[in-house]
C-alpha cells in the first residue's frame, strides 16, 4: 500500500494520522494536518488566560496592599495573599508550557 508522505500510526489512538506531530493527552487525540489549527488555538487560548490571571492577581496584591487589605473581601489578608500567590504559581507554570507548546507548533508550521 502506499504510505502517505509524513504519515505515523499513532499507539495510543490505533489509526495513521497524516503529519502527525504528536499525541496531546490535554485533547486525547493527536495531533496532525486536520486538528492543529484547533491545537495551536486550544494553546493560544489557556496561554492567553494565564496571562490574564497573572494580571489579574498581582493588580489585586497591590490594590490591596495599598488600602493594608482593609476592603478586599472576607478572607483575613494572609489567606488571600497565600491565595493569590498560588494563583500566581499555577498560571505562570501553565503560561509558560502553553507559551511554549504555542512558540514550537508555530515553529514547526513555519519550517515545514
Amino acid at each position: 500500500s502506499i504510505i502517505p508522505e509524513r504519515a505515523h500510526h499513532c499507539s495510543v489512538c490505533k489509526r495513521c494520522v497524516r503529519k502527525m506531530d504528536h499525541h496531546c493527552p490535554w485533547v486525547n487525540n493527536c495531533v496532525g494536518q486536520q486538528n492543529q489549527k484547533f491545537f495551536i488555538l486550544f494553546t493560544f487560548y489557556i496561554f492567553a488566560i494565564s496571562v490574564h490571571a497573572m494580571y489579574m492577581a498581582v493588580q489585586k496584591i497591590v490594590t490591596c496592599s495599598d488600602s493594608e487589605w482593609r476592603s478586599c473581601g472576607s478572607l483575613s489578608p494572609p489567606v488571600s495573599l497565600m491565595l493569590l500567590t498560588i494563583l500566581l504559581f499555577i498560571s505562570l507554570l501553565f503560561g509558560l508550557f502553553t507559551g511554549i507548546m504555542f512558540g514550537t507548533q508555530i515553529y514547526a508550521i513555519l519550517d515545514d
